[in-house]
């Protein structure tokens, strides 16, 4: 009986010394990812700010320039087509110097709000995509905190960026509910789909590149569902909870 008794206890410490590795493990997995990406969207916030600084304020002297010359330039003059052609091209890259802004630090949050940063920037892909998004999004703002804005604006960022890279699809949708639990947010299509193991293509883990996104969602301290079939599309399901004092007044 004690030998049994000292091998039970023996087995027990061994089990729970195993168990504190595996949350310790854990742990580092969850902090290490937590200061990448944090790292990340400093990093984009430099680059940000760099290019509105620097590459930003030159395109608009470039375009002020042009169109100060254009002013003391006869009509009949030869010079005048380069100088629309120069005025016309610095204003084309500054557009497209303020969407990749854009993309790179949503500073739309701290103006208009989560919920419609979130709308607009789906309906920019589905305008500039070709894929036929259905977009819902619940009133969500002030849930979280403006870190965790930030991340849950990536995540769905980039589950709409991997239907338009990876999918092939017609059609996609965004939905996103403000419930009793918490927010759950539903980032679907019709296209190819994949195998969510990855068996099948070992090239493809973790679904075209969901990687990020769900290390997002880990940040969050949220759960997500997968649903994929080859040929008929693929379902992401993600829930995050939220505090009771951030939920108040919330029904489902």
């Amino acid at each position: 009986m004690l030998a049994t008794a000292a091998t039970a206890a023996i087995i027990y410490l061994i089990d729970q010394h195993r168990v504190r590795i595996l949350k310790r493990t854990q742990q580092a997995q969850e902090a290490f990812s937590r200061q990448l990406i944090e790292s990340q969207e400093a990093e984009r916030k430099r680059i940000a700010a760099e290019l509105h600084d620097n590459l930003g304020q030159h395109l608009i002297v470039i375009k002020n320039w042009a169109s100060l010359a254009l002013n003391f330039t006869d009509k009949t003059a030869p010079v005048r087509e380069q100088l629309d052609e120069i005025s016309t091209t610095a204003v084309q890259a500054l557009n497209e110097v303020r969407e990749i802004i854009y993309d790179l630090r949503p500073h739309q949050i701290e103006t208009i709000g989560l919920s419609r940063t979130i709308r607009s920037m789906a309906e920019q892909v589905a305008a500039s995509s070709g894929i036929d998004f259905t977009i819902e999004c619940d009133e969500v703002d002030n849930l979280l905190s403006p870190e965790d804005e930030v991340t849950f604006y990536r995540m769905i960022q980039e589950g709409v960026s991997n239907i338009v890279k990876h999918s092939q699809a017609e059609r996609g949708s965004v939905k996103i509910r403000r419930g009793a639990e918490g927010i759950e947010a539903k980032i679907s299509d019709n296209g190819r789909g994949f195998v969510p193991d990855g068996q099948l293509q070992p090239d493809k883990r973790a679904g075209f590149g969901l990687t990020g996104l769900y290390e997002r969602v880990r940040m969050l301290g949220g759960t997500h569902e997968v649903k994929s079939i080859l040929g008929a599309g693929t379902t992401v399901v993600i829930r995050i909870g939220v505090a009771e004092k951030e939920r108040e007044g919330v029904t489902e």
